[in-house]
């Protein structure tokens, strides 16, 4: 009979010990769905006011450069470049295109694969859905260890004095 008895206490130790461990790891894995979740609204706040501060610094270029469209083009790459520079790390080139296209005034070439297919896109949303800022995502190349660098193009339109579609940045 003893020995059941202790059977039985064991059981209950047993099945008290798992339950407690179970309620354990559950509450350290909530803990570190609220950490994680933290962690992306705090990315997300950051994203989105990194997005705003580019937004301006692009609104302010695109006033510049709509001022300084009979400027040489040497005169305009250097300003580009001047933008960059404050615009860096976040921002890779610069770039002026045109309603046709091509490209007026630039930093340097496009990095990676942002060749015509994203430059045509945003062209027709600057010019046929009269969208002042405009954000594309770009293939996203491997980094080291296989990893992903997830990158955008960033966009505003520029417009004519008369209002008229002028290219985009």
């Amino acid at each position: 009979m003893l020995g059941w008895v202790l059977l039985v206490v064991l059981a209950t130790v047993v099945a008290t010990s798992a339950t407690h461990m179970l309620r354990e790891r559950e509450r350290h894995m909530d803990m570190a769905r609220l950490r994680l979740e933290g962690q992306l609204r705090l990315m997300g706040e950051h994203v989105g006011g990194l997005l705003q501060a580019m937004d301006i610094s692009l609104a302010g270029l695109a006033l510049d450069v709509a001022e300084h469209r009979d400027t040489d083009r040497p005169t305009l790459d250097r300003m580009l470049a001047q933008r960059l520079d404050l615009l860096r790390p976040h921002a890779m080139e610069l770039a002026w295109v045109a309603p046709d296209g091509h490209v007026v005034a630039s930093t340097g070439p496009f990095p990676g694969p942002a060749g015509p297919l994203p430059v045509a896109a945003v062209l027709a949303a600057h010019r046929d859905l009269l969208r002042d800022f405009h954000v594309a995502g770009l293939p996203e190349p491997q980094g080291p260890h296989g990893a992903a660098l997830p990158r955008m193009l960033l966009s505003r339109r520029i417009s004519g004095p008369d209002g008229s579609f002028a290219g985009a940045l």
